[in-house]
């Protein structure tokens, strides 16, 4: 027998039992993931009858445009708000800038105080318990007006 037709009796002998063993994984991994259809289904009816009942409101003449309203009022989210006040149309109006003064204002870092900020400070909540290395620290805190000036004289 020659190399060659043993190479390919021996090729299609393997496809054929990686076949079988590819069937076979299948079906045990299927039958492991099949769940009870009633279940799924009262699961699914208990949610809907969790859900409030809402009355839909009359906003627009728009059907569509009243659906969408009613459905944003449904979620029941809380208007955003930055130092226990809410923000109206007549902020946007006037200009909420005066209200964000020192966030405008590039000489002034982090709100209102010039003082160099602490790695800790810049650290968010779910992070504060890892130890951070100097060098993150260093980069964290390092006063980089320099090199921003620096830019900016080589662009003019």
């Amino acid at each position: 027998m020659k190399v060659s037709e043993f190479t390919k009796i021996l090729r299609k002998v393997i496809r054929e039992e990686v076949r079988a063993a590819i069937k076979q994984e299948l079906k045990e991994a299927s039958k492991s993931k099949k769940e009870n259809p009633r279940k799924i289904i009262n699961h699914g009816l208990d949610l809907h009858e969790s859900v409030e009942k809402f009355e839909k409101k009359s906003y627009s003449s728009n059907p569509l445009l009243n659906d969408i309203l009613n459905e944003t009022a449904q979620t029941g989210e809380p208007i955003p708000t930055m130092n226990a006040t809410a923000y109206t149309s007549g902020d946007a109006r006037g200009g909420i800038r005066s209200k964000f003064q020192d966030a405008m204002n590039p000489d002034v870092d982090f709100g209102s105080s010039n003082a160099k900020p602490t790695a800790a400070e810049m650290i968010p909540d779910d992070k504060k318990h890892v130890q951070v290395p100097d060098y993150v620290t260093n980069a964290l805190t390092k006063d980089y007006s320099g090199l921003v000036k620096a830019f900016d004289k080589k662009k003019k």
